[in-house]
């Protein structure tokens, strides 16, 4: 409008109607940026300065489901295998694990997955709010047998979910394809 806004007061100041920012018009096609510290006006009564501060302290659920979307962005989530523990008796049969092999073996079967080669190369525990508990590797046949799986099964209840990745490097799977 016409003799009202920026530039268009006493002194080239701030006349009534308009929006600006550190006293500059907005673009009303492409928008102005406004970071911390900008002044923001809006007509003659309302005027306001940006700050950056946390107003509201995230939920725990929207952190949780922000670390699966970074995790999921990273990595193929078709290439892993979940299983939150539902009862007593499937967290009974994983803490009689004695190794990793066991241990993946047990996962798929409670995943309804019995006939998946259990090629895995990384476990996750995540506890009750999905949040990671412990995350434990074994890139060959060798360090998988020398894994000590207490490690894991300390961290495994009723409650927690356990990801399996599998694995499709050869180096990984021919060796347990000979042994099944």
């Amino acid at each position: 409008i016409e003799g009202q806004g920026v530039g268009w007061g006493s002194g080239a100041g701030h006349a009534g109607g308009g929006t600006s920012v550190d006293n500059e018009p907005i673009e009303l096609w492409c928008g102005t940026e406004i970071i911390p510290g900008s002044v923001l006006r809006f007509g003659i009564r309302e005027m306001w300065v940006l700050e950056k501060a946390v107003i509201f302290q995230k939920s725990q659920v929207g952190e949780v489901a922000v670390q699966r979307a970074h995790r999921n962005a990273k990595e193929d989530p078709g290439t892993y295998r979940e299983l939150k523990v539902p009862s007593t008796a499937c967290d009974h049969a994983l803490q009689h694990c004695k190794d990793w092999d066991s241990f993946v073996r047990v996962v798929l079967e409670w995943c309804g997955e019995p006939d998946e080669v259990p090629c895995v190369d990384v476990i996750e525990v995540l506890d009750e709010c999905g949040a990671r508990a412990g995350r434990y590797e074994a890139n060959s046949l060798e360090a998988q047998e020398a894994f000590n799986i207490r490690g894991i099964l300390k961290e495994v209840r009723m409650g927690t979910t356990v990801r399996l990745r599998l694995s499709a490097d050869p180096q990984l799977l021919a060796p347990i394809l000979r042994r099944s």
